[in-house]
């Protein structure tokens, strides 16, 4: 027996080193590498030779052949993966809910790597593989990694959850989220080069802190969306720090403040910036100390008019089109005329029936763009695809969706409870960024920091404490069952509590991913050396026993 623990011992020792080798943290490289070349203007698109290929047709709406029209929504980013779990998800309900369409011969082939972001640039269409950690170039039927690939890290040829992309003449700019940086990869470089961040999470201008959306500029400046600093950061081509041009003075809802936001495009002055926590998309003319609101802003909700929790956005044709991601819709606002002007002619132009893959359907749509065709492209990341819908077809959407019955649809997939709840924090995951709350009458809820109102934080995420009193809206959603809006403390007050940069959370805990759980290294760590502790302790008793029976043996020989 004494042979046997000393034995389990020294393989617990050995798992317990194993354990923390594989763990230890990969080191990153403080230094700011440049590309030398200025970005350039995106070229023309090849419309000739990408309607020579054949829009590929799908499913979406339209009456299909009972109906006479047929759709177009189309699925053009072909891909390989065995994550398809979400194309079966929701199926069954979109043959029931989706009554506005119907499936004629469509792309199947999915991305299965968590679709979350999409590009056009010359002729071909870029991809962020989110979980994959690499960005796949499709053209024609090909399909090329170009970034990324060679797992997860922060060397230079590898990305730890990519975010978003912009593509230009020049080259790649990748958000790489967990590094906080941002790369350019050259077109047919082997690795990236930071040209921001990369100096480890933090508020400083020369870091970021889970960035998640990028732009670059005619002049090769680099806009970087700073989510959990509640900022928009300018990086000029070699500088060693970026400017602060939105944003900045904290988690918040006036005109000069921004909440958890997630993407930005630049269109002449003009800075749009889709504030996720406010729900709204702000305009700042470059060099304004402010925002102005251009669409959303009306609260949490399903109206045509307001968003729930909008991400990726994109400017074409003089509309500003916005991925509305737990409404599972594409919204499109004109630019043109005053606020309420703007509101009355919002509409969905896809999606819009709800949580799924079936016509009429996303799941949780991440980024959005515009080709040179008028396509609409939209990574469906719940999906694992990505669809496209053609100029008629976003037009198709538009007229249905603004039907008497069409907007019965849609409020009919996003109710919340504008009544004020309360309850109290019952729990809080501030590494994942998510926690629970009780309602008075037993109800769990689940909270979501960019769902926090009202908060004191200036840089890193808003969080609830555990047995914090708590106010809020409760929306019914089809992914987590019921879900809190607009948390604030009681009467409107700030909630109590705020992450660090050390805190924030990481893309792999898959924020909008509750139910995925990761393990936690300090805990594994914690139990073997319990384990191997009390086997040691055992093995000296044993010991010490054998060792006094055999001088009580040798005394009474």
């Amino acid at each position: 027996m004494h042979k046997a623990f000393v034995s389990l011992t020294a393989t617990l020792s050995a798992l317990h080193g194993a354990h923390l080798l594989r763990h230890r943290p990969a080191s990153r490289s403080t230094s700011i590498h440049r590309p030398a070349a200025s970005w350039q203007q995106r070229q023309q698109q090849q419309a000739a030779l990408a309607m020579s290929r054949g829009e590929r047709r799908g499913r979406g709406y339209g009456g299909g052949p009972a109906g006479g029209s047929g759709s177009e929504a189309a699925q053009v980013a072909p891909g390989s993966g065995s994550n398809n779990s979400s194309k079966n998800k929701g199926s069954s309900k979109g043959s029931k809910k989706g009554q506005r369409g119907s499936q004629q011969d469509s792309f199947t082939v999915m991305l299965g790597q968590s679709p979350a972001s999409v590009f056009w640039h010359d002729g071909a269409t870029y991809v962020v593989e989110s979980a994959g950690n690499r960005v796949v170039r499709l053209r024609g039927n090909g399909r090329e990694v170009v970034a990324g690939g060679n797992g997860k890290g922060s060397h230079a040829n590898q990305l730890d959850r990519p975010w978003r992309i912009f593509v230009s003449k020049l080259g790649l700019y990748v958000v790489d989220r967990n590094n906080a940086r941002v790369q350019c990869w050259l077109h047919g470089a082997d690795a990236g080069e930071t040209v921001a961040g990369g100096q480890g999470q933090g508020h400083g201008l020369h870091q970021l802190d889970q960035p998640v959306g990028v732009f670059v500029s005619p002049v090769g400046d680099v806009y970087v969306v700073d989510r959990a600093n509640h900022r928009v950061v300018c990086w000029p081509p070699g500088a060693a720090e970026g400017r602060l041009v939105a944003g900045g003075l904290g988690f918040g809802s006036r005109s000069e403040q921004l909440a958890c936001p997630a993407a930005v495009v630049l269109d002449g002055d003009a800075l749009y910036v889709s504030d996720e926590g406010n729900d709204r998309v702000q305009c700042w003319v470059l060099g304004a100390q402010s925002g102005v609101t251009v669409a959303g802003g009306r609260g949490p909700g399903g109206r045509p008019d307001q968003f729930y929790h909008p991400l990726g956005i994109c400017v074409a044709a003089g509309h500003l089109f916005v991925a509305d991601s737990l409404n599972y819709r594409v919204q499109r606002w004109p630019l043109d005329g005053d606020g309420a002007e703007r509101a009355a002619g919002a509409v969905t132009v896809a999606g819009g029936l709800g949580l799924g893959s079936g016509a009429g359907q996303l799941g949780q749509p991440m980024s959005v763009h515009v080709d040179e065709l008028g396509r609409l492209l939209v990574a469906d990341m719940d999906n694992g695809r990505v669809q496209a819908y053609p100029l008629e077809e976003q037009e198709r959407v538009a007229r249905e969706t603004s039907a008497p019955s069409g907007l019965a649809d849609l409020a009919a997939h996003a109710p919340v409870d504008q009544e004020l709840i309360c309850g109290h924090c019952v729990e809080y995951r501030a590494n994942s960024g998510f926690g629970f709350v009780l309602d008075d009458t037993g109800r769990r809820l689940f909270a979501h920091h960019s769902d926090i109102a009202a908060s004191e934080v200036r840089f890193g995420y808003p969080k609830l404490l555990k047995g914090e009193q708590v106010e809020f809206q409760a929306r019914r959603d089809e992914k987590w069952g019921w879900r809190c809006s607009a948390i604030t403390a009681p009467g409107g007050g700030p909630t109590g509590g705020a992450t660090s940069a050390s805190e924030s959370p990481q893309a792999d805990s898959k924020e909008h991913h509750p139910h995925s759980r990761r393990c936690c290294c300090c805990c594994c760590s914690f139990f073997v050396f319990v384990v191997v502790v009390v086997g040691g302790l055992l093995t000296l008793v044993l010991y010490i026993r054998n060792a006094a029976e055999l001088m009580t043996a040798k005394t009474a020989r």
